[in-house]
């Protein structure tokens, strides 16, 4: 079984968190502006939504169906889900040596 970190990796490596980070300021501007969200999306391919439908079904535990509807709710389960977890991960703190300053004594 995958850590939720090695999944979010192969959706990174897919370029599919770009696309979700691009659709998220697109939909940004658009409240901003006061513009329909109505029309965005995120514009994935046949291939990238098939992968998709398997990590949701492997984080989830239910396989997504077929119709527009079940495939919409899971792009955007999945968009929420990577947002988040991205939000969540802290990037390693990377600690230098230091040189230890004597105290007098």
């Amino acid at each position: 079984m995958r850590t939720f970190a090695q999944i979010y990796q192969d959706i990174v490596e897919r370029g599919i968190v770009a696309k979700f980070e691009s659709y998220h300021k697109l939909y940004i501007e658009a409240l901003k502006n006061g513009h329909s969200t109505a029309g965005l999306n995120c514009e994935l391919t046949n291939d990238e939504i098939v992968f998709l439908k398997g990590i949701s079904h492997e984080i989830t535990g239910v396989r997504v169906g077929n119709c527009g509807s079940c495939i919409a709710d899971m792009i955007r389960n999945m968009y929420r889900w990577s947002m988040d977890y991205k939000a969540r991960v802290v990037e390693p703190i990377q600690v230098s040596e230091s040189k230890q300053i004597g105290r007098a004594h």
